[in-house]
């Protein structure tokens, strides 16, 4: 089995191996020479006791963001306890490196979601590395993009009723500010933090980047079009009530089955799912956001790009609608109001654009198909009512949904997209053709180490991390 990454290596001479990350940016010191200030690194601030010839250094495939090394000791004296680290190096100067170790260490302290020990950090250049890093415990199993074919139906349920308990984590975290975590040194923050306004929030956004771009650019005029219909379809979600009744969670942007590490073992009891990788890009923001659901977990198709739009379809076989019933009993009723509602899909698209800008050919292109769908769906459902989507008391059984049949009027074959006994409905047939109970001592013990617990009272602090908020914007910062 391999560790944090299927792809790592001790050593790389194949002449697939010898594509590595040095050459595919160019800025990036070549990992031959390199690898001797990491050993520098190591001798001096990691192991100091160690010789040279105890500590391994392998390269590790990387990402867009970051460089990964990983490292570890091995003594003759205690042959079968090696120590293994991930050593990650930002590739760019203004990656939120404190942001990112805080991140972590706030899932430790808070939350019961697996993801990677932050062991140490430093965020200057006066190293060893010249370059600022993160070491982090390395965690054992294989990522599900090149596992998750091979597991059995037992494991896949396994991992859907556990990353479930992950999606409902982070849901149930609250800020009362959308915004990353940094470290106290550079505090800037409202005291008390001021309850965002999802609505105003975006609209700031949008409006802020419309005057820097008009400001950089005078006679500009296709990016402060595209943000006015952002503005138009933020006030339209406001209007129509989709920001209520919806706080700030911390959202991981980048939920994939790449950044998710499996350790299958029969041992049931214990957790299949060993981490949660890449919190990089991990913000406070907007509950929704949490809620993009992983088609991939009852629909892999060799990882090819999978469509939100069919969240709502019934998966073809048994064992696909069990996979998707048990992901979505243990991520709770939050989830399936976000991830269920075709209008939230928009809405994640929107902030996506709030976060990341507007930055290539390719934004474009998805802002314009966004904004022409969204332009299509709103005609077909411009008679929704979000207020009453989700009363409970609707969806006490279906006799509570048949019986206002005969209230409805014409168009309301537009309204069943965006009702919550659409929904339901979906879930229990899911589950016509199997009984869940020949799995349920498979989910037990898979969900013993997940002890859920109600944070959700107060914002999260803490002595070595504090939230930080734009002033000008109350927006998050990047």
């Amino acid at each position: 089995m391999s560790s944090y990454s299927e792809h790592s290596c001790s050593s790389c001479n194949s002449d697939a191996e010898s594509v590595s990350s040095s050459v595919l940016y160019v800025e990036q010191e070549p990992f031959d020479t390199f690898k001797n200030r990491v050993l520098d690194l190591a001798l001096h601030k990691i192991w100091p006791d160690a010789t040279a010839d105890e500590i391994i250094i392998e390269r590790m495939l990387g990402g867009g963001f970051n460089r990964i090394i990983g490292l570890s000791r091995h003594t003759a004296q205690q042959p079968d306890n090696d120590v293994q680290y991930i050593l990650r190096i930002p590739r760019e100067r203004d990656e939120p490196l404190d942001s990112q170790v805080d991140t972590l260490r706030y899932l430790h302290e808070r939350y019961n979601i697996p993801a990677p020990k932050v062991i140490s950090f430093d965020h200057t250049d006066d190293n060893e590395l010249n370059s600022r890093y993160m070491i982090q415990n390395r965690i054992t199993g294989e990522t599900l993009l090149s596992s998750y074919p091979s597991l059995t139906h037992e494991e896949r349920c396994r991992v859907a009723w556990e990353l479930g308990h992950v999606y409902s984590e982070l849901l149930s975290t609250k800020s009362a500010t959308s915004t990353i975590l940094v470290p106290p040194e550079e505090e800037d923050i409202r005291d008390p933090p001021i309850p965002q306004d999802i609505g105003k929030m975006l609209l700031d956004i949008f409006q802020s980047q419309k005057a820097a771009e008009l400001e950089a650019r005078p006679r500009s005029i296709i990016r402060p079009e595209l943000l006015d219909q952002f503005c138009k379809m933020t006030s339209g979600l406001a209007k129509d009530g989709w920001f209520e009744d919806c706080h700030i969670s911390l959202a991981h942007l980048d939920m994939e089955p790449r950044n998710i590490l499996v350790n299958p073992t029969s041992d049931t009891e214990l957790p299949i799912i060993s981490a949660i990788l890449d919190w990089d890009s991990a913000i406070f923001a907007p509950q929704f956001m949490c809620c993009t659901p992983p088609l991939w977990l009852w629909a892999w198709s060799d990882y090819e790009e999978q469509d939100e739009r069919t969240v709502n379809d019934i998966p073809p076989t048994p064992e696909g609608r069990q996979l998707k019933q048990l992901f979505e009993e243990a991520a709770g009723k939050e989830y399936i109001r976000f991830a269920c509602q075709p209008i939230y899909r928009f809405a994640r698209q929107l902030v996506r654009f709030a976060v990341q800008g507007l930055l290539s050919n390719e934004d474009y292109n998805e802002a314009r198909n966004m904004l022409r769908e969204w332009e299509d769906f709103c005609d077909e459902t411009c008679s929704d009512e979000p207020s009453n989507v989700f009363d409970e008391s609707s969806n006490d059984s279906d006799e509570s949904s048949n019986d206002s049949d005969g209230e409805e009027d014409e168009d309301s074959d537009t309204e069943e997209e965006t009702t919550i006994e659409q929904y339901v409905p979906i879930v229990t047939k899911a589950a016509e053709s199997y009984t869940i109970e020949q799995y349920v001592p498979i989910v037990t013990k898979a969900a013993e180490s997940y002890t859920m617990q109600d944070y959700g009272t107060t914002t999260w602090s803490a002595e070595d991390a504090t939230i930080r908020q734009d002033e000008n914007t109350t927006a998050w910062q990047h």
